[in-house]
């Protein structure tokens, strides 16, 4: 599985309505078990179904994750409404630091630490509802942070999409969701909220339940603690 995560989010597009469909048609079907006498595409659908459903996931990560970038200078909008610029509205910054990041949200911003890879690129961006992300890439793999005030979920995930690995999970008091797109208990995304913020993690590569918490307590200062 080494880099085929990647590889899908890089190459799979798909519009909002495009996937609303997909799932429609999903749940439309009739998933039923079928006798031994099916014939044996019948008995694939329900197999295809879930496989067609875990795309999706993978689709809207995808769709969700790559906004226009727009080069500007000063602070970003914390907040829809907030815009002087109608035509800035959906802006997202790109900054050259930790720092500069930090300058443009006005809050303080993590990056992924404990990672089962070195890092050997950071990208740092901005988003005009208040929304700060840490991509780190290196050999081959990749780990993404985000991080808002308050409580909306941060990681694009769908709301009824269901996923081979899935589990709800504490970290010494908070709780944390993890999902994944392989089975046997392992995890590409998590999520969770703590001090205030939402924040969300994924990453190229499944992990175990407790190698992705050892992230997460690495990165985040002052949970596991």
């Amino acid at each position: 599985m080494k880099g085929r995560y990647n590889e899908i989010m890089d190459k799979v597009t798909l519009t909002p309505a495009s996937r609303t469909r997909i799932l429609d048609n999903i749940r439309g079907m009739d998933l039923e078990a079928k006798t031994s006498r099916a014939p044996y595409w019948k008995k694939l659908m329900p197999i295809a179904a879930m496989a067609a459903l875990v795309l999706s996931g993978v689709i809207a990560w995808q769709w969700w994750s790559k906004p226009e970038v727009i080069p500007g200078d000063g602070p970003v909008p914390l907040g829809p409404g907030t815009e002087t610029d109608p035509d800035a509205a959906e802006t997202v910054k790109e900054a050259d630091s930790i720092a500069a990041l930090e300058a443009l949200m006005g809050y303080p911003v993590e990056e992924p630490a404990g990672l089962p890879f070195t890092p050997e690129k950071k990208t740092y961006k901005a988003y005009w509802y208040g929304m700060a992300e840490v991509t780190a890439v290196g050999e081959g793999h990749t780990a993404k942070l985000r991080k808002q005030p308050g409580s909306d979920d941060v990681s694009g995930r769908l709301p009824d999409a269901e996923y081979p690995s899935s589990t709800e999970t504490d970290l010494d008091g908070t709780p944390v969701s993890l999902w994944g797109i392989v089975s046997g208990g392992m995890y590409n995304a998590g999520s969770w909220q703590y001090g205030g913020y939402s924040y969300s993690l994924e990453l190229s590569d499944a992990v175990d339940e407790e190698t992705f918490l050892s992230i997460i307590r690495q990165t985040v200062s002052g949970m596991g603690e």
